[in-house]
């Protein structure tokens, strides 16, 4: 697994800009061909982490992009401990919407799409996993997918092409459904 921080806004203004309301922003971009819902409430037998369900969807989605090696990572603000990434060098991305204060904030990281390996605790503190928590959001260099796991929902929307998503609905290891999109 490889992350850092990217001082590079660059890759994350296709998620912010645009006239959609912030809220709506979180819920994922819009335009792709199709969507899906991945369920975090646990059960048997399922892991209950929504970082190991989370996992499971990047390793199909994977498949699905030219670039698997470069995906983006957006860290929530709100997290405890946020030093680690406050401090860590990566570009903030700011939610604004007629307000001069963020309604959402988030730092960018990037790397690989290796999620299962964020889920290995036993890494030495000083690793830059170990301080990170779960993304908000994840896609890939070319935008062929994207991944939006806001705080507060109990899911994440997934949007890609009809392939990709029916791909991740295959997947027996998560519970998935298809979705009509963001707004």
């Amino acid at each position: 697994m490889r992350i850092a921080p990217s001082s590079n806004s660059t890759p994350a203004e296709w998620l912010i800009n645009g006239d959609r309301r912030w809220y709506d922003k979180t819920d994922g971009p819009l335009g792709y061909e199709r969507y899906a819902q991945l369920r975090f409430i646990p059960g048997p037998p399922r892991p209950l982490t929504e970082l190991w369900l989370l996992a499971v969807a990047v390793e199909r989605l994977a498949r699905h992009t030219a670039t698997p090696d470069q995906l983006y990572f957006l860290i929530w603000d709100g997290w405890p401990d946020r030093d680690t990434y406050q401090n860590s060098g990566a570009a903030r991305i700011d939610l604004m919407e007629n307000s001069p204060y963020p309604l959402r904030s988030y730092y960018l990281f990037e790397g690989d799409s290796d999620l299962f390996a964020w889920e290995d605790y036993s890494s030495p503190p000083a690793t830059p996993r170990h301080a990170l928590p779960d993304p908000a959001f994840i896609w890939p260099a070319d935008h062929s997918w994207c991944i939006a796991d806001d705080v507060d929902p109990d899911f994440a929307t997934i949007g890609g092409s009809a392939v990709a998503i029916s791909d991740l609905l295959a997947d027996p290891r998560i519970d998935t459904e298809v979705f009509d999109g963001p707004r």
